[in-house]
């Protein structure tokens, strides 16, 4: 068995390490106050609408404030009566129409009377037929 053994390399000579240099005293941190998020809009909200400023009250009537209460119509005659169609649901297998109405919602199935519009004749994925209207989800009518 021979044993070889290896010369000790030559290093490059490298220039000395700085020394420390004293730091001054850190400045202070500054108040940073964390930026305030803007509100989210609610996603079951449909973006047509306006956000209520008070959640829980009802809007007010915009009208002449300086009229009297008594002059005022109730506020049913002040909102026309609309419909709109909401979603296409599901249900036990069959689709039905999610329509909201200023009474409720209710699911209609093809055959039923939408108000205002007619007989459902069919529903797809995102819209339904009136007879030989087409009503995408979202739609309002009188």
């Amino acid at each position: 068995m021979v044993l070889y053994l290896f010369r000790t390399p030559v290093l490059p000579i490298f220039p000395p390490f700085p020394e420390e240099e004293v730091q001054s005293a850190p400045l202070p941190a500054r108040n940073t106050a964390k930026k305030s998020r803007p509100p989210r809009r609610d996603p079951f909200r449909p973006l047509d609408h306006p956000p209520a400023l008070h959640p829980g009250l009802p809007p007010k009537p915009a009208g002449d404030p300086a009229a009297p209460a008594s002059c005022q119509p109730p506020a049913e005659a002040v909102s026309s009566p609309s419909f709109r169609l909401l979603g296409i649901l599901s249900v036990n297998g069959n689709r039905k129409a999610l329509v909201s109405t200023p009474k409720g919602t209710c699911l209609l199935a093809p055959g039923e009377t939408l108000p205002g519009k007619g007989t459902i004749t069919h529903l797809q994925k995102d819209a339904l037929y009136c007879g030989s209207n087409l009503l995408p989800i979202g739609e309002v009518w009188p």
